[in-house]
């Protein structure tokens, strides 16, 4: 895994990059980290994509990219799901965005994982499928009954943030990665 630097127009960012094991090409995708940007954390997501044979956009890119998001970055990958992206992720995006359907026109198919102990995202994911079956949006959207916010996230403090509703679930962390990559493995086939 390396850092490298991406131009942007208001100037250079940092990413991490990861790159799967063998020849590619293999198809790409953007994470979007939560609003905490935790570093071991953010390095442990991009790993476990990259294992599951997926990289950014670069030659040994097959061209189909798609879009994951955590907390905030889940609004994002939301938010993304019309600009090019073959499929979009977001992980309790919550909460939504305001216009979820003017937001979704023309969006790309999304798989989006919630948790229902989750306080910020009350009622979103029956409003994200609301939105996503009324414009007939190819959608895969669970929400996991023991899990809360964050619950992909092995964030530092995890018996505090636990109180609050939020915190890191195996079960639920491995079964919604199972279906993202299947959905992306579908959608982003080349």
């Amino acid at each position: 895994m390396t850092t490298v630097n991406v131009e942007t127009p208001d100037g250079p960012i940092d990413a991490l990059l990861s790159v799967p094991d063998g020849h590619g090409p293999w198809p790409g995708v953007v994470v979007v980290h939560d609003a905490i940007g935790y570093g071991p954390d953010n390095v442990a997501t991009s790993a476990r994509i990259a294992a599951a044979g997926f990289v950014l956009s670069m030659p040994q890119c097959t061209g189909a990219v798609g879009v994951v998001g955590f907390c905030m970055g889940g609004q994002f990958a939301l938010v993304m799901a019309p600009k090019g992206f073959g499929a979009s992720a977001p992980f309790y995006g919550t909460p939504l965005p305001r216009h979820l359907s003017e937001t979704l026109d023309g969006a790309c198919p999304i798989v989006a994982s919630f948790g229902r102990r989750d306080p910020i995202g009350v009622g979103a994911p029956a409003r994200l499928r609301k939105v996503v079956d009324e414009k007939g949006i190819t959608a895969d959207i669970k929400v996991y009954p023991g899990a809360g916010h964050s619950f992909a996230n092995k964030l530092p403090g995890q018996p505090l943030i636990r109180i609050t509703g939020f915190g890191y679930n195996d079960s639920a962390t491995e079964d919604a990665y199972a279906r993202v990559f299947a959905f992306f493995g579908e959608h982003l086939a080349g």
